[in-house]
């Protein structure tokens, strides 16, 4: 009896650029936290990430060959948006009602919104 795998390639791929794209999000929220505040910093991280993202996702996790368009970024300027309205309502709710750090509330939620994102994205960005 074949199995099944555990990941498909297109998975495999989203999960190992958004490890990458994590790290340089933390990266980036990490220093500016130190200057800024938590949305603030959290803003200057997601833009770093996004940006990333944008490029990594199209050419690595889903291999998207289509040209840029404007349609397209709208549309992964929508899930970044989702992505960090929910990220940043987390921070803020539970940072103020919690004595738990800042960036360990921010990991627990972009574990959230991971799966979400990857089928925003395969299914409503780049397919």
């Amino acid at each position: 009896m074949a199995s099944l795998p555990l990941l498909t390639p297109t998975q495999l791929r989203y999960g190992l650029s958004i490890g990458l794209i994590w790290v340089l999000d933390n990266i980036a929220f990490l220093i500016s936290s130190i200057f800024l505040d938590n949305p603030s910093a959290l803003l200057v991280s997601r833009v770093t990430g996004a940006l990333a993202g944008y490029f990594i996702h199209k050419k690595v996790s889903f291999k998207n060959t289509k040209k840029h368009t404007v349609r397209t970024w709208a549309k992964y300027a929508l899930v970044w948006l989702i992505a960090y309205s929910i990220v940043l309502f987390g921070i803020e709710y539970f940072s103020t009602t919690l004595d738990i750090h800042s960036i360990i509330i921010k990991l627990a939620f972009e574990c959230l919104v991971i799966p979400g994102n990857y089928l925003l994205l395969k299914y409503y960005v780049y397919r």
